[in-house]
């Protein structure tokens, strides 16, 4: 082993510091477009040593925009997040940034290439510093975490914790839904995401139907079995539930959530095993009375179905044992509404009803 004195190794290292700091100057001296090009290069697999000098030079300025817009093709940012080059040079900065440098490079954080530099260092931090799986990454992440490993660019990059997981993990098919306390979740430029809205009741409705099997609950026959308490349960990925959801767009009413999610599926409030409260009561409560004993006839007497009365025929059977039966669809008796508007007194629903003819 060459020993070498004290004095010439603090000058080599000196020199080689210099050397170094030169080429990085040197680097960051060539013009953006150079630099574009020399970006395309290492995404194509270029690892030459004459590529690999000038690297850390495209790290910054959001260089990967003015590729995007050039290329034909597509799954330029996904070849910048799997560059192996690109990683090791992000980790190297991130490393230096916590022994000894103040602040990453200007234009570090900035544009589409900026948010995919935050996105490859958190994973590296989550998963190779802190060894959390997926699962501990969706219970206990958060920015905090991130600032504690010198990662504040999380806040800079993306607005909640949320958007930044959901861009580490593509894979893995995140849905907003899925995390707590996203707020502004349901809000889409100021006004209420009805298609995330909408998206989600599906999947829950979905997680109900067929994540239970020994209840043998359908879709189609959803206002027979649909409660406000399922809302709560706790069935979506992570643990998640809807009844945050139900509260802010639709008054804790799973009737119109329903309505709201299977617009196709002609679910009426009435249909459903409850109705919702005062749905009977005041003027607005007679007129849908009226409107459904009219269907209650229309369904007796169609040619078609399953009784073929005639229409005086059906009007006659408005009796107090009849409207207790399940005529309408899906098995609705009228037995609560022949009690709140008409005093459970058939007679006067026929009188009413011969008065509308």
């Amino acid at each position: 082993m060459v020993k070498i004195q004290g004095g010439k190794m603090e000058t080599l290292l000196l020199q080689r510091q210099r050397d170094n700091g030169k080429l990085l100057g040197d680097a960051y001296r060539l013009s953006r477009a150079k630099k574009a090009e020399l970006l395309s290069r290492i995404l194509e697999g270029d690892v030459r040593e004459a590529a690999t000098r000038w690297a850390p030079s495209v790290l910054t300025n959001n260089l990967l925009a003015e590729l995007i817009k050039k290329s034909t093709g597509r799954g330029l940012p996904e070849l910048y997040r799997f560059n192996p080059l690109i990683k090791r040079l992000l980790v190297k900065t991130l490393e230096e940034f916590s022994r000894q440098r103040k602040s990453f490079s200007p234009g570090m954080f900035v544009g589409e290439q900026g948010r995919l530099n935050c996105v490859i260092l958190t994973r590296h931090v989550l998963e190779e510093k802190l060894g959390m799986t997926f699962a501990e990454v969706m219970q206990r992440a958060s920015f905090r975490l991130l600032y504690a490993h010198h990662l504040r660019c999380a806040k800079v990059c993306f607005r909640h914790l949320a958007d930044l997981i959901m861009a580490c993990y593509p894979e893995k098919e995140l849905k907003p839904y899925y995390f707590r306390n996203y707020r502004g979740m349901w809000l889409l430029g100021g006004k209420f995401n009805e298609e995330l809205a909408g998206q989600a009741l599906r999947e829950f409705v979905d997680l109900l139907v067929w994540g239970d099997r020994k209840h043998k609950r359908k879709i189609g026959s959803m206002p027979q079995w649909l409660t406000f308490r399922m809302f709560q349960r706790r069935i979506l990925p992570y643990d998640r539930s809807l009844s945050y959801l139900l509260n802010l767009r639709f008054k804790n009413s799973h009737i119109r959530a329903a309505m709201f999610a299977y617009p196709d599926m002609g679910f009426q409030p009435h249909y459903f095993k409850h109705v919702p409260r005062g749905y009977w009561k005041g003027p607005e409560g007679r007129k849908r009375a009226q409107v459904i004993v009219r269907e209650f006839v229309q369904i007796l007497s169609d040619p078609k179905g399953k009784y073929r009365f005639t229409r005086p025929e059906a009007l006659n059977l408005l009796k107090f044992t009849t409207m207790q039966k399940p005529v309408l669809p899906y098995r609705k008796r009228l037995g609560g509404m022949l009690r709140v508007v008409y005093g459970n007194s058939a007679p006067r629903v026929r009188e009413e009803m011969a008065e509308s003819v």
